[in-house]
């Protein structure tokens, strides 16, 4: 928001409004709102019917940033991540969601229709092989970049479900 002031972003995450606050004493809520973006909240990938009822096929670009399943229990009353499943089998399974459901549901169809994933380029990050992870037929790996933090004022990477700021360490946005 702050590098492209004129573009519309429309932020969203799986917790509630108050969840997010309450486990990230430092977050973007406020700077988002205040600068005219959309925060869009209880917003699950892998649940059609969340996008459904709350994003509409709009977008030309859909973002996901350092994607990961929380290694903890329930995530919601009834809803476990890993259930005994791979953790890296679980994190495949949600970007692949996240890559299907962008192109069927979030992105407009005279837009540019781009899904990026950008995700640390370490183990077990890299063993995920996500430029692999295209369906034949529906979208294709177009390619990949460095993502560069510092060139994003402001931005940081948060551990997933605990309130510490992320060593940084190289990653890489992929394309399709």
């Amino acid at each position: 928001a702050r590098r492209w002031p004129t573009l519309k972003i429309t932020a969203s995450v799986l917790d509630s409004e108050q969840q997010l606050r309450d486990k990230y004493q430092l977050n973007a809520i406020d700077t988002l709102l205040e600068a005219g973006q959309r925060v869009m909240f209880e917003v699950d990938i892998t649940q059609p019917d969340s996008l459904r009822d709350k994003l509409k096929a709009s977008f030309d670009v859909t973002i996901f940033q350092f994607p990961l399943v929380p290694n903890a229990g329930p995530r919601r009353p009834g809803q476990s991540w890993h259930q005994g499943e791979d953790s890296n089998l679980l994190n495949r399974k949600l970007l692949n969601a996240f890559l299907r459901y962008s192109q069927h549901y979030l992105l407009a169809s005279n837009g540019a229709r781009l899904s990026y994933i950008t995700s640390k380029d370490v183990k077990p990050y890299c063993d995920w092989n996500i430029e692999c992870l295209a369906e034949p037929g529906s979208f294709r790996h177009i390619g990949q970049m460095p993502f560069i933090p510092g060139e994003f004022p402001g931005y940081r990477i948060r551990n997933v479900d605990r309130d510490k700021q992320v060593k940084s360490t190289a990653a890489i946005t992929y394309a399709w």
